[in-house]
């Protein structure tokens, strides 16, 4: 009977065993569809809004300095492409208000909004403000809602007119955001005294790809003939945002791979499975 007992004992850890390593092998497949699905779906929005490889935002008393970055930048052949342009730059805490929420950031962009980037909600046809879409579910934002700018102690309240997709700074994992004004709104706010220890310009880099060498190459030889990273206050490059953007993704992969590993190692009490496993949620 101790016998049959053990036997039987010894059938159910087997099942156990295969249940759970089939559960785990579904779980990295998963994972890895999801993570190979976002970098793609990174890269697709990144071309299709024609976002820039590096930008660079000097702050007030550096408008010379992007001005000579840029025109060096033009000369190079590694350059496919240039802009500069006229931004705010928030830095202080305290300075953009959702609600009764204050957004803490590294730092906040204010543009005028761009034609490449597309809405996700509301309409470019309405005057106001415009979000990152990341901010309408963290933040519990609706069109319509009042966003409050405090620039050098003065109140501007405006209505939100639309979210937008931001592969670029939308990522909650990165520090900087931007936010987007209509055109004649952001031309109106950044005339005012208030804004005038705001004013920085953002210079937008895109490479020439055709010159046979990778990204990290085209960027340190124009980094070397410019000075573009060093003469600026904020130069941030795309890989690093997309980086960012993918870490979350990056994170429960890994979590994966070790619970997978601990289990092959016979650690699996290190790593506990939880009551119940969620795929593609």
């Amino acid at each position: 009977m101790m016998i049959k007992n053990d036997i039987r004992k010894r059938k159910s850890q087997a099942a156990v065993i295969f249940l759970l390593s089939f559960l785990i092998t579904l779980l990295i497949s998963t994972s890895v569809s999801v993570l190979w699905q976002s970098q793609e779906q990174y890269d697709e929005a990144a071309a299709r809004m024609h976002l820039p490889e590096v930008i660079n935002i000097f702050n007030k008393g550096q408008h010379s300095d992007a001005d000579e970055v840029t025109k060096n930048l033009q000369k190079q052949p590694e350059t496919e492409e240039v802009m500069k342009e006229n931004i705010l730059l928030l830095r202080e805490n305290q300075t953009v208000r959702f609600k009764d929420d204050s957004w803490f950031s590294s730092g906040t962009i204010i543009r005028a909004f761009p034609d490449q980037y597309s809405l996700t909600e509301g309409t470019r046809k309405r005057d106001g403000i415009y979000l990152p879409i990341t901010l309408k579910d963290s933040k519990h934002l609706e069109t319509g809602d009042i966003v409050t700018l405090k620039l050098s102690g003065q109140i501007k309240k405006y209505r939100i007119a639309g979210f937008f997709e931001d592969p670029f700074l939308g990522s909650t994992m990165t520090g900087f955001k931007q936010l987007f004004l209509d055109r004649k709104t952001y031309e109106k706010l950044s005339k005012t005294t208030e804004a005038l220890n705001y004013k920085s310009t953002m210079v937008s880099l895109w490479t020439n790809h055709d010159t046979g060498k990778d990204f990290t190459s085209r960027i340190k030889e124009l980094n070397g003939k410019t000075g573009f990273a060093r003469k600026g206050t904020e130069y941030i490059e795309q890989p690093l945002m997309k980086m960012s953007a993918m870490a979350l993704t990056d994170i429960f992969f890994g979590t994966d791979l070790s619970i997978q590993s601990a289990y092959a190692d016979g650690h699996a009490d290190h790593y506990p499975l939880p009551d119940r496993l969620i795929f593609g949620g």
